[in-house]
């Protein structure tokens, strides 16, 4: 789906299938979200990415004290430790 031309046996899919039956997994936005970080040169370790991926699927905010290992996923950041 995200695709220029989609496949349209995934549409047509897709378009049948009740919105309460669709999910994805956290890995899954992951993969999609996190390669920003890619993209700029920054490399994450695994666990470091599952926790952005959860992060950003249920739209949190991540409380950490390693700010650098999360400033270029896209994850809203609080530092407690600075407040």
């Amino acid at each position: 789906m995200m695709r220029p031309v989609p496949n349209i046996q995934v549409v047509r899919w897709l378009e049948m299938e009740p919105l309460i039956s669709l999910a994805t997994t956290s890995i899954s936005i992951a993969e999609i979200r996190l390669r920003n970080c890619e993209r700029q040169g920054q490399s994450m370790e695994a666990f470091d990415c599952m926790i952005a991926a959860i992060t950003l699927s249920h739209d949190a905010v991540l409380a950490t004290r390693n700010v650098s290992d999360f400033e270029f996923c896209n994850v809203r950041i609080l530092n407690p430790w600075d407040e």
